[in-house]
């Protein structure tokens, strides 16, 4: 396990919550780093703009991780999905986290195929937001 315990007592602009939900991200048990991951996820605001932060959080939750999670109950999925958005914000990332492809779209097919009411239900979001300027670094360099 990757130690962020001083990594995230050293972050400047992050609070003692999010110092906390970073700690509990490179947790021992699978248990604690989910935990972790949804308290850190209540800061998506400041790891958007913190890159000292997301790295740390990268460092915590690393991608054999996340694909565990991708495999998981849907809720687990959207968990994961929420942390890759925040991740995949710069290039570096998206590269160490090319690994997450395959359980990625395995997740979204499974979705597709036990709930396909909600995929449609979806479209015209997703339809919205197709000219939306994309925020992601491309996953291949």
């Amino acid at each position: 396990r990757v130690d962020v315990g001083a990594a995230a007592m050293g972050l400047a602009g992050a609070d003692a919550g999010l110092q906390g939900a970073l700690r509990l991200a490179a947790g021992a048990k699978d248990e604690e780093r989910v935990l972790g991951v949804t308290l850190a996820l209540h800061h998506a605001e400041v790891l958007a703009v913190d890159e000292e932060a997301r790295a740390t959080l990268l460092r915590a939750t690393d991608p054999a991780f996340i694909g565990r999670l991708l495999r998981s109950a849907t809720a687990l999925q959207r968990v994961a999905l929420a942390l890759l958005r925040l991740l995949l914000a710069d290039e570096a990332s998206a590269v160490k986290l090319e690994v997450c492809l395959e359980p990625l779209a395995a997740a979204c097919t499974s979705a597709a195929a036990t709930d396909p009411e909600a995929l449609e239900a979806a479209k015209p979001e997703c339809a919205e937001n197709a000219d939306a300027p994309q925020q992601a670094a491309p996953i291949v360099p």
